[in-house]
């Protein structure tokens, strides 16, 4: 008899603290719904992430190349840890990795609304706690205002993703419900804490991404102008839009013709403005993005129902953004 006690206030006390947590359950069919609008959104979001950061890096050698050109010696020092490209370069790095660690979570806590599989789900939430915790370290060490804001924030506490594989019921489907809750909060609280760090360093990444686009749209030109570039390619992806055939010798082509050079500078330098033009706002519409995911996790952890209408159009605004640069043709994986 004193066992059968010592279970049922065991079990009690595990209710009473799912309780308390706030993890009471919720409805599963909702948070599926949830979860699938998460794991489309954040799995954009990680590919534009990715593609941004990868385009940082590579311009450490673009830049030396660009200003070896413009000097005309080779007196241009390859870029240090800490200078300013290296530090963008680690800093969207560090973004891409925690946008991939969102977008694995939410595959796991779909993954736990279909089948409940809850040790997948939290070691992927262990590893976006660790991942945001690292790009807000990378901010930190920021110059300036952007640095000043990011240490501010306070890391987020990986205990919190402790516990979703424990069973909170003696029912399956309700421990499930208990679990999917408790998944959800510590999702939405990742994700708070993720914009505040992303709002941190806003203006300097926003700043210094402007400054690369133009730099390499500088080195275009000039390495067009120094007969060591070619339009070739850019001028054939252009014209088969249009289904016109190239002349061969393309590039020689357009190098005779006064007109077709000033066409195809016309062109890149439009793009390179749509490019420009867009990195605020779609740093904006991710913020926007996240704060709709946010508020979709509140209303499935208060028990009503989601809606998904504000996530599904901030995700098309993003997809636009990124079409504007890269072309209709030119989706990053995942869109």
């Amino acid at each position: 008899m004193t066992k059968i006690r010592t279970i049922v206030s065991m079990i009690a006390a595990l209710c009473m603290a799912a309780i308390v947590a706030g993890c009471g359950g919720v409805d599963i069919e909702q948070a599926k719904q949830l979860a699938a609008a998460g794991v489309a959104s954040s799995t954009k979001l990680q590919a534009e992430a990715q593609t941004v950061a990868a385009n940082a890096a590579s311009w450490r050698e673009g830049r030396v190349f660009y200003l070896t050109l413009v000097q005309g010696d080779s007196k241009v020092e390859m870029d240090t840890d800490g200078s300013d490209v290296a530090r963008l370069a680690k800093l969207l790095k560090a973004r891409a990795n925690a946008l991939a660690g969102l977008a694995a979570t939410y595959k796991s806590f779909q993954e736990l609304a279909v089948y409940d599989a809850e040790k997948n789900t939290e070691t992927a939430a262990a590893n976006f706690f660790a991942e945001t915790n690292e790009f807000l370290k990378t901010a930190q060490g920021l110059d300036g205002a952007a640095g000043a804001a990011a240490k501010s924030i306070q890391p987020l506490d990986p205990q919190l993703t402790a516990g979703i594989s424990v069973a909170f019921g003696i029912i399956a489907r309700e421990a499930q419900r208990a679990r999917l809750a408790k998944t959800s909060v510590v999702i939405r609280t990742g994700i708070e804490k993720l914009s505040e760090v992303l709002k941190a360093e806003r203006a300097y990444a926003v700043a210094a991404r402007i400054k690369i686009a133009k730099d390499r749209y500088a080195l275009r030109r000039l390495a067009r102008a120094r007969g060591i570039g070619s339009y070739d390619q850019s001028a054939k992806t252009l014209l088969a839009q249009f289904d016109i055939d190239p002349v061969k010798d393309l590039d020689a082509a357009i190098l005779r013709s006064p007109q077709a050079t000033a066409a195809m500078t016309r062109v890149l330098g439009d793009r390179i403005d749509a490019e420009v033009e867009t990195i605020g706002p779609t740093y904006d519409a991710l913020l926007k993005l996240l704060d709709a995911l946010v508020e979709q996790h509140r209303q499935l952890e208060a028990g009503r129902a989601v809606s998904l209408a504000s996530i599904i159009s901030l995700a098309e605004e993003l997809r636009g953004y990124y079409q504007r640069v890269h072309g209709a043709d030119s989706k990053p994986a995942g869109s």
